[in-house]
């Protein structure tokens, strides 16, 4: 290796003293910049005299040092009276300290700006700058963007003249042991005989303050300790590395370079504008169409595609691309197979770049033959998985190897799967970028082992789906559904694989039956209908009697939640034929107790069903059938207005719930409770029992029961007159509500919220709201809440002046409730038909129906919904000022 220290040092100081940049000098002598580099690294000097003249005019030092330049470019060494006579003049304090650039680079330049990564960018060079670091390495998965953004950090580092930079690719290289002279070859050095190129690398780094960044280090892993080696020789130079992997060096910090920030579903215009995902797409986009811009139309649009992309710059660059000739809308219709969308990238990047199969298959290509099978397996996963689901699915045989966690630790550390810390399951879960999942899945669908592996993944999550089931009603139960919930896309891939495929009806019908509480629990009901149905129906599907039954009881049940009593009365009647056939005893109970539940049989019907069924759960010594019977036999007596008897049995069927541990029961009683509590204006009672089951709904973060405690803690707040909490409670129930398609609670929140619309005097709105209510109470013949709809459109029909019509609704109200012998009911249709006679003048007959409804109402107006009890104070005043009648309230 040769030295012109001399030359170099001189030339550095001409530079600084003149404030140019050796970019500067380079243009004005026509070289390459790398030239005038090695000129000040010692390595090189100008080929001839002339250019060593035209260095020092440039420099404007031709009269003074031109003859020291040349001296010292051709290795003389001037007499010290020469030297000092041609020394450059020691210039200003200030001009020592100038912060014009004196170091260098080779950066390659981007031919695209730098979107987002300000965070990472910041982090790393501030990183860089600590006096204990000597390497930083930038893993992600492949596609993120680790390149771009060293070069990013790179250019910020030579642009603050810190430290000169070189860049350095390593993708080309397989051989570790290439690294070391790859890296000499970009500085341009040799090695000198006896000396090996280590050495002599080495040596030169010593006293340099250098960043030297190497990318794509992850197939030459390897060569870590080479770099570990250089830096105890040379302790200056500073190392940015980017692989898909951690070097597992001393000293090394890692900065992982995650996909880029991609907006929520419901975020606004601003916020998906400012995404980094969303920038990075709408600048590629501008790129192939000039006029694209993000708008309030296609905002929601680009959020999702950038979603399907897992925010992967390398991705939404090359669907950018496919903007030419597809619309996004069109772009993200084909996401359902990104692998062959996500092709044709820019020709000057390099092959593995050119398409994300390329890319994810690149990392691929440096696993050993037993990772890349456990790569492949993984992606039958949706959403996920534990390490013992991937053991149970993908090394059930051990032909991976006894120890799976070391592949899988080899995965995580290429970025290829991901390691989240569940503190709530307390256990590890792991997660693939769905385009690499992607990939997985069709390398495993290439292989002769697809259909082995799909079918290992089936039974074993019908299996931990009916574990579930059995403690789903027991003191585990918050557990257990967070559980199965977090595994509900897996769930997802197996109902459908068993409803394409032949000979697996049977499997798919008894996971929709084990997932009952899942569906039911966490507003998954018309999902979990849906798929009962379907396989139910398949006309292909031989189906065993005792899976039929249970099936027929799931889909019965979720139909009742919907409110669809007529479907739900068949099914659950076939389950109880089904099971009576049978001979199971539990199981028969079971089936029964649903029949009950459902409320689709009454009267003599209804007692024998419950004999029937007390006695097959005593025989059984089943606690916890005994106790939601007890419960479902209050439930009637309430809708009968035995509300005492209805309290003892809610009472005795709690302490059974809180013995056996079922959560979710003991919320269910607690709201009921309340709801009684609510009747009889007891409202710190009240109070109690709704803060109780609000506790343990939130625990079990549940929809079954929380829409119910919404619609009841409205009324609360409605009737004590805190109608903005009110309208809170029953819009987010409603909303809820239509998310899961449960009817009945969408239907008493609005009801609420006419109510609500009524005590502001909005009639408008109150009319539309009960419209809506009614409508979905008469699908579902529930005739005692269309009553109660039928009264409360009177009431609005006579505000409106509308008498004949409000008459029309409160005597059909009151038909029905006088039937059932409901007085409350009556006395509130008497108070509004009084309402309505005050109205039009008619005092004798507003007189004598208020005088009916106050013995009625007498001790419970504070009862009232506030827009009742204010239309019955103004009925009273108004009909006392024209009749003397001293029975008047």
């Amino acid at each position: 290796m040769n030295y012109y220290p001399e030359f170099s040092r001189l030339l550095n100081d001409y530079l600084a003293q003149t404030d140019r940049s050796p970019t500067w000098l380079a243009r004005q002598l026509g070289v390459n910049p790398s030239t005038v580099t090695r000129w000040l690294n010692h390595s090189t000097r100008p080929a001839n005299p002339e250019l060593v003249v035209q260095i020092a005019d440039a420099l404007g030092r031709a009269s003074e040092q031109e003859p020291l330049l040349v001296a010292a470019g051709y290795g003389y060494q001037p007499a010290a009276t020469t030297t000092a006579a041609l020394t450059p003049p020691t210039p200003p304090a200030q001009a020592i300290h100038s912060s014009a650039p004196r170091y260098h680079d080779n950066l390659p330049t981007p031919p695209t700006s730098l979107i987002g990564r300000q965070t990472e960018l910041a982090a790393v060079t501030a990183l860089l700058q600590q006096q204990d670091v000597w390497i930083v390495t930038l893993s992600g998965p492949g596609g993120s963007g680790k390149t771009r953004l060293a070069l990013a950090i790179g250019a910020a580092i030579a642009t603050n003249a810190v430290r000169d930079v070189y860049f350095i690719k390593l993708a080309p290289l397989q051989n570790p042991e290439l690294v070391l002279p790859t890296i000499a070859n970009v500085l341009e050095l040799t090695e000198i005989d006896g000396q090996s190129l280590a050495v002599a690398l080495a040596h030169y780094l010593r006293d340099r303050q250098m960043l030297l960044i190497l990318d794509n280090f992850e197939q030459v892993a390897t060569a870590a300790r080479h770099l570990a080696e250089l830096h105890r020789q040379a302790p200056s130079i500073l190392l940015l590395v980017t692989s898909r992997s951690p070097l597992q060096v001393r000293g090394e910090r890692e900065i992982f370079v995650p996909p880029l920030i991609l907006p929520g579903p419901t975020d606004s215009l601003a916020i998906i504008k400012a995404c980094e995902a969303v920038r990075l797409f709408t600048a590629r986009m501008q790129d192939v169409q000039p006029d694209f811009a993000l708008t309030e139309e296609n905002a929601s649009t680009v959020a999702a595609l950038c979603a399907k992309l897992d925010g992967l710059p390398l991705a939404i660059e090359l669907a950018a691309a496919r903007g030419r000739v597809l619309s996004i809308e069109a772009l993200l219709g084909r996401l359902d197979n990104p692998l062959d969308l996500l092709t044709r990238g820019p020709q000057d990047l390099p092959d593995r770049q050119q398409t994300l199969r390329a890319t994810i298959g690149w990392s691929v290509t440096l696993l050993t033959a037993t990772e890349q099978h456990l790569f492949r397996r993984l992606g039958i996963f949706y959403g996920g998985f534990t390490l013992a689901s991937a053991e149970a699915v993908c090394n059930v045989d051990g032909d991976l190897g006894d120890d799976l966690l070391e592949s899988l630790t080899t995965l995580v550390e290429q970025h290829l799967v991901q390691l989240v810390r569940d503190r709530r399951q307390g256990e590890g879960r792991y997660t693939m970028l769905e385009t690499i999942r992607a990939f997985a899945h069709e390398q495993l669908a290439m292989s002769d082992e697809a259909e082995l592996i799909r079918e290992r993944h089936a039974i074993h999550f019908c299996a931990l789906a009916k574990q579930g089931n059995e403690l789903g009603h027991g003191p585990e139960q918050g557990v257990w559904l967070a559980r199965l919930e977090i595994e509900l896309n897996n769930f997802r891939a197996v109902l459908s694989w068993s409803q394409h495929t032949a000979g697996q009806t049977e499997l798919g019908l008894h996971l929709v039956d084990a997932l009952y509480y899942l569906w039911r629990s966490r507003g998954h009901v018309a999902e979990g209908r849906e798929w009962a149905t379907a396989l139910l129906a398949n006309p292909q599907a031989t189906i065993a009697t005792e899976v039929r039954a249970n099936a027929s009881r799931t889909a019965g049940l979720l139909a009742v939640i919907q409110g669809d009593d007529a479907t739900a009365r068949l099914l659950l009647e076939e389950s109880v034929a089904l099971w009576r056939t049978l001979d199971n005893q539990q199981s028969l109970a079971v089936s029964l107790m649903c029949l009950i539940e459902s409320d689709c049989v009454d009267g003599d019907q209804f007692t024998a069903i419950y004999e029937e069924c007390l006695a097959l759960f005593r025989a059984l010594d089943d606690a916890w059938g005994i106790a939601l019977l007890q419960s479902n036999q209050a439930n009637r007596a309430f809708m009968l207005h035995k509300y005492e008897q209805a309290e003892a049995m809610w009472a005795e069927a709690l302490v059974s719930m809180r013995k056996v541990g079922d959560k979710n029961g003991v919320a269910s009683l607690l709201l009921r409770l309340g709801d009684l509590a609510f009747m009889r204006n007891e409202l710190e009672r009240t109070e109690r029992f709704y803060a109780e089951c609000l506790s343990l709904v939130s625990e079990l973060d549940e929809t079954w029961v929380y829409p119910d405690l919404l619609i009841s803690q409205g009324k609360l707040a409605n009737a004590q007159r805190r109608f903005g909490q009110a309208s809170a409670l029953f819009k987010e129930c409603l909303a809820l509500s239509r998310q899961t398609g449960a009817a009945y609670a969408i239907a008493a929140s609005l009801c609420g919220l006419g109510d609500l619309a009524r005590c502001q005097n909005d009639y408008q709105q109150a009319n539309l709201y009960y419209r809506e209510s009614l409508s979905l109470y008469q699908q579902s013949d529930d005739q005692e809440q269309v009553a109660w709809l039928q009264h409360h459109l009177g009431h609005v029909a006579a505000a409106q002046g509308e008498y004949l019509r409000a008459k029309a609704h409160f005597n059909s109200s009151l038909l029905f409730f006088r039937q059932s012998g409901d007085e409350r009911g009556v006395a509130h249709c008497q108070a509004g038909l009084a309402c309505v006679h005050g109205m039009a003048t008619e005092w004798t007959a507003a007189a004598q129906l208020l005088n009916a409804a106050a013995a009625k109402l007498e001790g419970i107006s504070p009862r009232m919904a506030p827009a009742d009890f204010d239309a019955y104070q103004r009925t009273v005043v108004l009909v006392q000022g024209h009749v003397i009648a001293p029975n008047v309230i």
